[in-house]
């Protein structure tokens, strides 16, 4: 596949950015505890997968390189959600409660309250409901009837770095203002135990459920300074990756080509990025890199010619967390911070489209 970087024109240089600075960050996960070797023997037997295809399946789960995730249901009680109207019920009952818990944390490491809250942007892709989550925050959590609030819909596992950019412009053009940016996406509650598709049955083996926040301003210092994001749509791929409406929830497509695109066509998207923001690579100190799968992430280290272990934090995540779709970059991004890592970083993640989405920006900044 040819891919052509269409050339533009960027408003500013990276010089001419105002500071923005991540004073406060979070992540919180369900209560249930779902290790590997169960999550595979329970749709195992559930799943109306053919005997000759079993084995294959279950190789997947086996080697997927994850340990264990968490889960807003239990697999066990999945069986029980059999029509859309009860998936959804579930997931905001444990979003409600984990956005207030990410967001609470956030808030108190940036000193802040929800009343100093100006603006909320909500990322996710695995529930659809009206008023927004953002909406509900706003008598749950605290902050204040007239709060802006921007949803972000639809982006998958992009959706943490494109959200990231898009919350960062917003505090970047309204200086002095608060942005608080949630992120929630509980992905197994769209899991179907009995079904007979194998990208459904690798999806229970990836992915796991996960919430995160970040608190954005102007006023510094912070965690870190967020800098430029830029993201990319590669044409002709919308088939390869995608969540579609199915008879009991959210039907996953996952096509093998992902990895593919990503380590031949990955190094000039980046590159791309690299000059339109004046950031030579070399200086990049942390790979903050979502964990699609482990054929991804090692597609991305040989895409960016980077050694082996470069990713160990997004390795790390993907082992205890799996793929929570786009809270999970902010898991890595956390891993950075609580090792005390420092100097730039690259954030980088994939989602439907087939998009890309890069954010530059530097830890423990002053």
């Amino acid at each position: 596949m040819d891919d052509v970087l269409a050339p533009h024109t960027i408003p500013k240089a990276k010089s001419d950015y105002r500071p923005v600075y991540a004073r406060g960050m979070a992540t919180a996960v369900p209560l249930h505890e779902a290790r590997q070797d169960e999550m595979r023997d329970f749709m195992v037997r559930s799943a109306h997968i053919a005997p000759e295809r079993m084995g294959r399946m279950s190789r997947v789960c086996a080697n997927s390189g994850v340990k264990r995730r968490y889960a807003a249901v239990p697999p066990k009680n999945m069986e029980g959600l059999r029509r859309w109207p009860a998936r959804n019920a579930a997931f905001l009952q444990c979003a409600d409660a984990l956005l207030v818990e990410a967001n609470q944390k956030a808030l108190a490491q940036a000193g802040l309250t929800p009343d100093d809250i100006d603006v909320i942007v909500s990322i996710n892709t695995t529930c659809t409901v009206a008023p927004d989550l953002a909406a509900r925050q706003i008598g749950l959590l605290g902050l204040r009837p007239d709060v802006r609030r921007v949803p972000l819909y639809g982006f998958g596992c992009a959706g943490g770095a494109a959200g990231l950019t898009q919350a960062t412009e917003i505090a970047r053009t309204h200086p002095g203002s608060r942005v608080l940016l949630q992120v929630i996406e509980l992905c197994l509650v769209n899991l179907d135990p009995e079904t007979d598709s194998e990208p459904h049955f690798v999806a229970a083996a990836l992915f796991g459920d996960g919430a995160a926040s970040i608190v954005l301003s102007t006023d510094g210092p912070g965690l870190c300074s967020v800098g430029q994001g830029r993201e990319h749509c590669w044409p002709g791929t919308t088939h390869a990756l995608g969540w579609h409406p199915g008879d009991v929830g959210l039907t996953i497509t996952l096509h093998p080509i992902l990895p593919k695109i990503i380590r031949a066509q990955f190094r000039a998207v980046a590159e791309h990025f690299f000059e339109e923001v004046e950031l030579d690579q070399d200086s990049i100190e942390n790979y903050i890199a979502h964990p699609g799968s482990l054929r991804i992430v090692d597609a991305v280290e040989e895409s960016l010619m980077l050694s082996k272990g470069t990713l160990a934090d997004t390795r790390e995540v993907w082992a205890n967390y799996s793929n929570m779709s786009a809270a999970t970059v902010f898991f890595v991004m956390k891993n950075a911070l609580d090792r005390h890592a420092s100097g730039p970083f690259l954030m980088t993640a994939f989602g439907p489209g087939l998009t890309a989405a890069l954010v530059e920006g530097e830890i423990a900044c002053a």
